[in-house]
């Protein structure tokens, strides 16, 4: 299995985008039934604009020729928005960070369901990102449903450590921390 990652500013070929979109799609989609919290936040056009701005470093995963998913993660904590999280809150809490564009969010990270749960295409994608969040003394926001996917940040942590053992880094550990949650209830009106 061939496994390379492209790292790019901007996706202009119309091709490439929608099958970046289809991806995104194919790998969201789905979980509208068994997530309550919605996984689909782009829509067709605001991810392909996503895809075309500069401001997003794409990483897309192929393998053995075919791309099998895709990373957009930014320094621009406006762009968070789109997954419903506080660019305030991170100014707030993370202010020097903030102020020096250390905080990287991902705002999707879309891998085809044929290739979910790949551990060497996830070690891969995860090496390139560290690499590049490394390389600017930065630190890895994100989001995630605990009903489609409950130990994605231990498998990111994982990833991560197992990208600083294999290449030379400015790190060499990490420390993950929830910062929040967002908890969804229902009160039933019942005659019990």
């Amino acid at each position: 299995m061939q496994i390379d990652i492209i790292k790019t500013l901007d996706v202009t070929d119309p091709v490439r985008a929608q099958e970046l979109v289809d991806i995104y799609r194919e790998a969201f989609t789905p979980h509208a039934s068994t997530s309550v919290a919605l996984q689909v936040c782009y829509t067709d056009a605001s991810l392909e604009q996503a895809l075309s701005d500069p401001s997003y470093i794409k990483f897309i995963g192929v393998i053995d020729g075919q791309v099998a998913g895709f990373g957009l993660v930014t320094d621009d904590l406006a762009k968070a928005k789109v997954n419903l999280a506080s660019e305030e809150y991170f100014k707030a809490a993370f202010p020097d960070a903030y102020r020096e564009k250390r905080l990287f969010y991902f705002t999707a990270i879309a891998v085809r369901p044929t290739h979910q749960g790949n551990r060497v295409f996830f070690d891969a994608m995860a090496s390139e990102m560290t690499e590049f969040i490394d390389g600017r003394n930065g630190s890895v926001l994100f989001d995630h449903s605990t009903n489609t996917n409950p130990h994605l940040p231990q498998a990111l942590e994982g990833a991560i450590r197992r990208s600083q053992q294999k290449k030379s880094l400015n790190t060499s550990s990490t420390k993950a921390k929830m910062l929040g949650a967002q908890q969804y209830w229902i009160i039933e009106f019942t005659n019990d």
